[in-house]
């Protein structure tokens, strides 16, 4: 009887045991990996927001030439006297929070007493007053980053529900937290201060639209009852005066 070198069945299932260790261990790095990549790409989309926000705020010199800005944190603010929140000399502008939050401060408390930072819009976002909502465009265009860019299964931009315009994502979005520094004074007719800019980058933050208004009067109503419409091919009407597909 001839014999062949060969492996036993408890060699198998050694060999097997360490190898399905080995893949195991593989496997695990698969999520770590993933979970690792996603914070590196949003550690450097916010330092590319923070940079793009500070030259934002060189652009419209947000510190020192808003006029929004300049009635709040100005060490001689014009009358009206200023308000606890305004005297405490920081100002946070925050034109996204004007529309979710509805100017509401920072650091508000009862115990103890504070009144809190002011969060205001500024006047190159549209606001007419620093507690007036902006303009939703130019709230996009000055405080968010358009970073990402959806697209469809075919490959192509998604512009649906976007009035045509391809969607550029927008979730890091910036705010700025102002703080005015002791003002100083070079003569009897000169005084001047500094003030202090850090940039808040969010990142997800909701960004509804402002709250609808309309100021048009409203229309009399109509002296008799509408004719009711016609259903046409491929058309079901619902109601009074309102096809729909």
């Amino acid at each position: 009887m001839t014999r062949r070198p060969a492996v036993t069945l408890m060699e198998v299932l050694i060999a097997m045991f360490i190898m399905a260790i080995g893949m195991m261990a593989l496997l695990a790095l698969f999520p770590v990996g993933a979970v690792s990549m996603a914070q590196a790409l949003k550690d450097d989309r916010c330092a590319y927001a923070s940079s793009m926000a500070e030259n934002v705020a060189i652009v419209n010199n947000v510190r020192y030439g808003d006029p929004n800005v300049n009635l709040v944190i100005s060490p001689f603010p014009p009358p009206p006297s200023p308000t606890p929140a305004m005297q405490s000399g920081m100002v946070y502008v925050d034109p996204y929070g004007m529309l979710t939050l509805s100017a509401v401060n920072l650091g508000v408390s009862t115990t103890p007493p504070s009144p809190g930072i002011p969060r205001i819009s500024p006047k190159y976002a549209g606001s007419a007053t620093p507690l007036t909502y902006g303009s939703p465009s130019l709230i996009d265009r000055w405080h968010s980053l358009p970073d990402d860019i959806g697209f469809n299964l075919s490959g192509t931009p998604e512009t649906l529900g976007t009035g045509g315009i391809v969607d550029r994502g927008r979730r890091y979005t910036w705010a700025y937290l102002l703080q005015r520094q002791p003002p100083f004074i070079l003569n009897p007719s000169l005084t001047m201060y500094t003030v202090r800019m850090y940039a808040v980058v969010y990142s997800g933050r909701p960004n509804p639209p402002p709250p609808e208004t309309t100021t048009a009067p409203v229309p009399p109503p109509l002296p008799h009852p509408p004719r009711p419409l016609r259903a046409r091919p491929g058309f079901q009407v619902k109601g009074q005066g309102s096809p729909a597909a």
